[in-house]
């Protein structure tokens, strides 16, 4: 049985290493390397970019033309991926502490805690259906120590809670005399920037990157020519900017982050790009950048949070997506309270999953004033 948590990128990359050296994977070498792949992806604030097109191409060395839909390389070797992992879980693995498992349907990595080895916290128990309904007679029966397991086991939780990091998620609540200030509902704004419109692969990689960048709910994106015709004057201190041009190395494109304030380069990248390069690939690099780095998850709230950044509405979002990629109750709790504090009245036992659903209400109870 697992209980889902939070769980810090070391917990998760040492218990993928271990996987990769196991006897269990170590006879499947494509296996291994589909394994990292899909985890180092998104640990790296790529999720979104998992699909079987890029998988086909990355790990197992498709062709720019390979079509998923038609070829099953993927989607076979992936059920193979999920059995193999169920048997190290069986045999080597079973006392884990950290679980990687490929849900079916996705290659997004999901991780728990074995809960063997972990227990749920005893604050939650309460709220945690039983595994087994025990007779009356059993239930019944003294449990001698119970205090000393409960205080024990409350003692090793907050260890592996304080080895993950994850204190700083739980939100306190707001002193019950002092007044509360409106939410900031600010979102990074974005802008695409092709430097020579001339250049039919940057051109097309660039409007891929504004198409997809318009579907993410967690920044507001534009092309340069959108933003001059709008003379948008959004606070530089959530403004971005995205420069797609061909690069100094013949037959390759560049992209960089920057981050208009500070002229930071977030986060900058280079793909060879041949004169005949598929429409497919392009539009493949386009998404791989949107979701290392517009994603609620990606290099831009990455930054925004180190560096202070990060609107009320922005960390609503990033508790949010927690929950929605773990699923559990602690995380819940968090969005929750974040997300009444931004849209009171929704009620304790409800919750926005969707972010794009969360951005509207939350506009629509607090308007801002260039809106």
């Amino acid at each position: 049985m697992t209980h889902s948590l939070h769980i810090g990128a070391d917990a998760v990359k040492a218990s993928l290493e271990k996987i990769l050296a196991s006897q269990t994977f170590a006879r499947s070498e494509k296996l291994r390397s589909f394994l990292g792949y899909v985890v180092e992806k998104e640990q790296n604030g790529g999720a979104q970019a998992l699909k079987g097109y890029c998988i086909g191409v990355d790990v197992f060395g498709r062709p720019e033309e390979f079509d998923p839909s038609s070829d099953p390389l993927v989607r076979v070797q992936a059920g193979k991926l999920r059995k193999l992992l169920d048997r190290y879980y069986e045999t080597e693995g079973q006392d884990d502490l950290v679980r990687i498992t490929i849900p079916t349907g996705g290659y997004v990595p999901q991780y728990r805690i074995n809960r063997r080895k972990c227990p749920p916290p005893p604050s939650l128990l309460d709220r945690m259906p039983p595994e087994e309904t025990e007779p009356a007679s059993v239930a019944a029966r003294p449990r001698p120590h119970i205090r000393t397991m409960l205080y024990v086991g409350a003692t090793a939780l907050n260890l592996v809670l304080a080895a993950f990091n994850i204190g700083h998620l739980v939100i306190p609540p707001p002193a019950a005399s002092a007044p509360q200030p409106s939410p900031s509902i600010e979102l990074p704004r974005v802008v695409i920037d092709v430097g020579d419109a001339s250049e039919q692969a940057a051109r097309t990689v660039g409007e891929a990157i504004r198409q997809a960048g318009g579907t993410e709910p967690a920044v507001e994106v534009m092309s340069a020519e959108d933003e001059r015709r709008s003379g948008a004057s959004a606070d530089n201190r959530l403004k971005f900017r995205v420069a797609v041009k061909r690069s100094d190395t013949a037959g390759r494109i560049e992209m960089s982050l920057v981050h208009s304030a500070s002229g930071n380069v977030i986060y900058k990248t280079t793909h060879l790009v041949n004169d005949d390069v598929s429409s497919g690939r392009l539009k493949a690099i386009a998404l791989d950048l949107v979701s290392t780095t517009l994603h609620v998850s990606g290099e831009i709230y990455r930054f925004a949070a180190q560096h202070g950044l990060t609107s009320d509405l922005m960390q609503c979002m990033s508790l949010t997506e927690l929950y929605n990629n773990t699923n559990a109750r602690l995380a819940f709790i968090n969005a929750s309270a974040c997300q009444n504090r931004l849209v009171p009245g929704n009620g304790p036992g409800s919750i926005y999953s969707s972010l794009r659903m969360l951005r509207d209400a939350s506009r629509q109870m607090h308007p801002r004033s260039d809106a």
